[in-house]
């Protein structure tokens, strides 16, 4: 029997964006469906080219099946190619890599087949990409290209942006600020800036990243502490601790610039206690090589650990149940007293269940089906 081809794709609903709305607005089919769309950001190749966004596609399969090709890739009109069939299926996934834009984001979509042989569609809004640049934000962009049009805008209340990319012009060359960046920010320049670039570029880009994530301040603290006999960058920290002083925060005073202010603990308006900030019971960064904590990246992560969690069942007089973590394709971990019975008795593995998705969507209210998955018995 020939293998039944993909059936034409649904109407475009919107011009600007002709695959969102296409493909069911999911990423993900569940259940029978079991396959999966993603994109990935390729932030080393994007530092090598300057304004452009690249990404990779994949379709992977979520439910342990084979996945057989072709996947049907579907980008924007304006790509020279907009649609892409691969054949090579490798971990059960399908990737198209090294997607290139300067255009701004758009929806991709993608057409794969099921277990049973079934096309289905997805769909996925670049927008959506966690450490997205900035400049490729929809609704941000003409914004952007304001602020990048003024190079003299105040990065720091009070600091023009042009200041703090001359005075680190003037203090550093580009090895000796790739060496303080890497190890004092725990970041590779090569990764955020195109380290080919005039230096004066270098470093305009190397600020506007610390602006875009947040990270101004450590970038002039640290800059400024490398270089302690360099008047202009010395000026400019003790400029962004002015600022600082009096704005009521102490712990980010601290965290820059390392003094100790009190904080005035009161209870009605009556002052109770002074306690300086480096006191226990106030929260501390104990290693700044980590970072600050990414709750968007550490709740996506999470979700996709948690669809790997399962409720393992065993009918029968015993009723045992466990719970089991899938570790591979066709592999699930669990405890050995949760299994002793099918093991010293392998007739009873048809009793095994494996309930994924078993969870409460609200406290205190009923659990759902989940789906249900048994043991392959002819490994069994």
């Amino acid at each position: 029997m020939p293998p039944i081809p993909p059936p034409n794709a649904p109407p475009i609903q919107n011009s600007n964006d002709p695959q969102r709305g296409r493909w069911g607005g999911l990423h993900e089919r569940d259940g029978r469906d079991g396959r999966r769309l993603d994109a990935r950001l390729d932030p080393l190749v994007m530092a090598r080219g300057a304004g452009t966004l690249v990404f990779d596609l994949s379709v992977s399969s979520t439910d342990g099946s084979e996945l057989h090709g072709p996947v049907k890739f579907h980008l924007h009109h304006r790509f020279p190619k907009p649609i892409q069939s691969i054949k090579s299926i490798r971990h059960r996934a399908a990737i198209w890599k090294q997607i290139r834009t300067d255009k701004g984001t758009f929806t991709v979509g993608a057409q794969a087949k099921t277990q049973s042989g079934e096309w289905v569609g997805l769909g996925y809004d670049l927008a959506t990409l966690p450490n997205l640049p900035l400049k490729f934000i929809p609704n941000r962009q003409k914004a952007f290209a304001r602020w990048l049009k003024v190079r003299t805008s105040a990065m720091i209340p009070g600091i023009a942006f042009k200041d703090i990319l001359n005075q680190v012009v003037d203090a550093y060359t580009l090895p000796g600020l790739t060496r303080e960046v890497q190890f004092q920010l725990n970041v590779p320049l090569a990764t955020v800036v195109n380290v080919q670039a005039p230096f004066e570029d270098v470093v305009f880009e190397l600020v506007r990243w610390a602006d875009q994530q947040g990270r101004v301040g450590d970038l002039v603290r640290e800059l400024a502490a490398a270089r302690p006999k360099h008047s202009g960058m010395q000026a400019i920290a003790r400029q962004y601790a002015a600022l600082l002083t009096p704005s009521a925060n102490p712990k980010e005073y601290v965290h820059y610039f390392g003094d100790t202010p009190a904080v005035d603990i009161q209870q009605g308006g009556k002052s109770e206690a002074k306690v300086p900030v480096k006191d226990a019971g106030f929260e501390l960064q104990l290693n700044k090589a980590l970072g600050y904590f990414d709750a968007a990246y550490f709740a996506d992560m999470l979700g996709r650990m948690t669809r790997r969690v399962c409720r393992v069942e065993l009918s029968g007089a015993s009723g045992k149940m466990g719970t089991g973590f899938l570790v591979g394709p066709q592999a699930l971990l669990t405890n050995y007293h949760v299994m002793e019975d099918v093991i010293k008795a392998p007739a009873a593995a048809g009793r095994v269940k494996f309930r994924f998705d078993y969870f409460k969507a609200t406290p205190g209210g009923q659990p759902s089906v989940g789906v249900e998955v048994g043991l392959d018995l002819n490994q069994a």
